[in-house]
């Protein structure tokens, strides 16, 4: 009777232990489990703050992006103004420096009293008055005014030739200019095609964790039930 009663004592006392190891590897089964519960938890949380940022932002650029569509559209607009502005000037120019020339073209032609009369009208000043010789009498002030008139045809001459040039550099920066918008408005669309990229791929990132998450936690169930299974057959046999 000792002998069988010690062995049912060991026995029982194994048999205790089993489930006392049993229970402590369900145990760790369930923490490992709970565990990564709690980090596919996380990877919901943070997928769910990225798709807030991720839409606040779309917003934010979806407004700049219609403010620069709306500037786009007055500049545009400003420029056909101003591209028809110059081309009014420059005809106006071009009429003007025709009528000019034939003007001047006509001086060689007219009469000595013919050209009198133009000379003081052009002037402001009374006709000058031509001797028996056929030469004119000039008054001071008709004098003084050709003076003046001859020195700033060449000034203006000088000034129209800077202009000229001013404006060719002008319209040269202004298309430099045009070139830098598109290459910046390029730059943007491929900053906003980058940003798209980068969302879809820290997505499928997100998507893949916690697949991958629950791919570990079916799999510690499936052991963790097959421990306890086997520890239920296991006891129920040898009971």
């Amino acid at each position: 009777m000792t002998l069988e009663s010690d062995i049912k004592k060991v026995w029982t006392f194994g048999v205790s232990h089993l489930v006392l190891v049993g229970m402590l590897c369900v145990a760790l089964i369930g923490g490992v489990y709970l565990y990564d519960s709690k980090r596919a938890d996380s990877a919901d949380a943070q997928a769910a703050l990225s798709a807030i940022q991720a839409k606040q932002q779309e917003q934010v650029n979806a407004q700049l992006q219609q403010q620069n569509v709306q500037l786009q559209a007055v500049i545009a607009t400003d420029k056909v103004q101003q591209e028809q502005t110059a081309a009014a000037l420059i005809s106006a120019t071009q009429a003007l420096k025709a009528a000019t020339a034939k003007q001047v073209a006509s001086v060689p032609t007219l009469a000595p009293p013919a050209l009198a009369t133009e000379w003081g009208q052009l002037a402001q000043e009374p006709t000058p008055s031509i001797d028996t010789a056929g030469n004119f009498q000039i008054p001071l002030p008709l004098a003084q005014k050709s003076v003046v008139a001859l020195i700033q045809v060449s000034s203006l001459e000088k000034q129209n030739q800077q202009l000229t040039d001013a404006n060719t550099a002008q319209a040269k920066a202004t298309a430099d200019a045009d070139k830098q918008l598109d290459s910046e408005k390029t730059a943007h669309t491929s900053d906003n095609t980058t940003c798209v990229v980068e969302k879809k791929a820290l997505g499928d990132q997100i998507t893949k964790l916690k697949a991958d998450n629950r791919k570990k936690n079916i799999k510690y169930m499936i052991f963790g039930g097959f421990i306890v299974e086997t520890f239920k057959v296991y006891f129920t046999k040898s009971l």
